[in-house]
């Protein structure tokens, strides 16, 4: 457990990582910081896996930044006589990795920055495979950078945001969910919606088949007083990503408007998860 550090100095990080290689940072809970929990300051070399963290109630007292937090800023980053769109297609495709030799690794942590994202690869952070993460509320940030693959991370009440993205990066995101729709930034290539490939929705008297082939069963069922064949939950799907996410819509008679489930949240989330569907 590491808390409560940088009291005087305001650029630091409980885990600070520069300069290194195969570090790992491993079942750590570390919270209230005026900046990042765990950051790695450069490319050079790698290597590093950061897993089973918990990593909360950080970038206080600064901006910019997050609650896990790198810097790229390697030799090939400022080179002044190579086009960054097409660096990787040609002789100089391993320039990018010529400082992080080894790709590094964050999966199964807890992420929560409320005055940033919850993880945030900036100025050319290359090489990064990051899965299996709840980020809580700031979402995932990639800006510039090439070789990162983003993957079966969940962002809570946020979405990825992708900086400054070249168009030959070879990053790729995939199977993520988000609450929302990408937020990009200086991004001159087209990002691919959030729902794109399906919408499908489900008879509530074929649930059998649904839990079958999803192993997820949302059966619909009469609610005593409610309208004639009236049922107060119908089944959905939707595909994001690659992920089949379900949502329930509750019927309640008396306020004859639909109203969701716990599975989306009340407000704002509840209407766009109809208009979605619709």
């Amino acid at each position: 457990m590491i808390e409560r550090t940088g009291r005087v100095e305001k650029q630091t990080a409980p885990v600070e990582i520069s300069m290194s290689q195969d570090i790992t940072v491993r079942h750590c809970s570390i919270y209230d910081v005026p900046r990042a929990g765990i950051n790695i300051s450069e490319g050079t070399w790698g290597g590093h896996v950061i897993e089973y963290n918990d990593v909360f109630d950080t970038v206080k007292e600064t901006g910019d930044h997050g609650s896990f937090n790198s810097w790229g800023r390697d030799r090939y980053w400022e080179l002044k006589d190579l086009d960054a769109n097409t660096i990787t297609a040609g002789a100089n495709r391993e320039l990018p990795r010529l400082d992080a030799v080894k790709p590094s690794i964050l999966r199964n942590n807890r992420f929560r920055c409320d005055h940033g994202w919850d993880i945030d690869l900036d100025d050319g952070s290359t090489n990064y495979h990051i899965y299996n993460n709840l980020a809580l509320n700031g979402g995932i940030k990639l800006r510039e950078g090439f070789f990162r693959i983003l993957e079966n991370n969940i962002m809570v009440n946020n979405s990825f945001h992708p900086h400054v993205w070249f168009k030959g990066s070879e990053d790729i995101v995939q199977h993520n969910i988000v609450f929302g729709p990408y937020r990009p930034i200086r991004v001159g290539h087209p990002v691919l919606p959030l729902v794109a490939l399906l919408i499908r929705s489900f008879d509530p008297a074929h649930a059998g088949d649904l839990r079958r082939r999803y192993q997820k069963h949302f059966a619909a069922r009469e609610r005593p007083g409610a309208r004639h064949r009236q049922r107060d939950r119908v089944a959905f799907a939707f595909h994001v990503a690659g992920i089949r996410v379900h949502l329930i819509e509750e019927q309640i008679p008396r306020r004859h408007r639909p109203e969701t489930d716990r599975t989306v949240r009340a407000g704002h989330h509840q209407h766009t998860a109809r208009k979605i569907l619709r």
